[in-house]
């Protein structure tokens, strides 16, 4: 693996990861902007935001090492259609066409973990035909990560005994995270300076179960530093990349607050 630069973040977009060398990033765990919900994730279609996700896939799969994990968390739809579909009312299948663009680059698709964040946290109130039937609306209380890896080929990694046994997961963790629901409280956006924080422990667990101590994770969509943290509690190496200059210095105002030893 090529020298990389670590515990960094870019100012800049992830379509061109220009700063990372091909095969040098172990990991990539991630939550992109959602699609025309927030401010700063305007497309002016979803076709144009597909094309996006395609663009950042693609630089994933390079920088990834041969065997490297790709943890991308989303919503299973968009819940309500673009101006340039039918009228009618029909979600888009946003985690579909997502494992479908990783398996079109090449990425092996493993699993798809369904993150319930708990009775009463439906992001929409949907009502529809209510209270009467024939077009009543699900809320969600779920996110999904998608799990997938780039090949391995001929290429075996070798690794130190000493940093396997770094790495090593209790029965305990095991046990609780090597399952396809994770039971995990959102977080309060209106504590946090950014408008769609997610809890440390989605990377923490992503970071765990499918990197090792001293690993580089990647995170091409930086936001409000999470990957950074879990990064620098469970003694892995971060880089990452972020268009907005405030949520960078939030990103480090963080791993400072939390008082985090970070390599260098």
């Amino acid at each position: 693996m090529s020298k990389n630069p670590l515990n960094q973040i870019f100012n800049s977009s992830c379509e061109d990861m220009k700063e990372l060398d091909e095969g040098s990033v172990n990991l990539v765990v991630t939550s992109p902007p959602y699609y025309n919900l927030r401010d700063y994730s305007e497309w002016k279609s979803y076709a144009d935001h597909l094309i996006f996700i395609k663009n950042v896939l693609d630089e994933c799969y390079r920088v990834l090492m041969p065997g490297g994990w790709i943890c991308w968390n989303i919503q299973e739809c968009i819940p309500f259609p673009p101006a340039e579909t039918k009228k009618e009312r029909e979600c888009m299948p946003l985690l579909a066409h997502t494992i479908s663009l990783m398996s079109d680059i090449g990425f092996l698709y493993e699993k798809d973990i369904i993150w319930y964040k708990g009775k009463g946290t439906a992001t929409q109130k949907l009502f529809g035909s209510y209270p009467y039937p024939g077009l009543i609306l699900t809320s969600g209380l779920t996110e999904h990560i998608i799990t997938a890896r780039k090949p391995r080929g001929k290429f075996k990694r070798k690794i130190d005994p000493e940093i396997k046994e770094k790495s090593i997961l209790t029965k305990q963790e095991w046990g609780d995270w090597a399952v396809d629901i994770w039971d995990v409280p959102p977080v309060n956006a209106k504590n946090k300076n950014h408008p769609a924080p997610y809890p440390v422990e989605i990377p923490r667990r992503c970071i765990r179960l499918n990197s090792l101590w001293g690993d580089l994770v990647l995170d091409p969509f930086m936001g409000g530093g999470t990957t950074a943290i879990a990064c620098s509690e469970t003694g892995r190496n971060f880089v990452g990349y972020e268009i907005h200059k405030k949520y960078i210095d939030l990103s480090l105002n963080r791993i400072r607050f939390n008082n985090m030893s970070v390599f260098e």
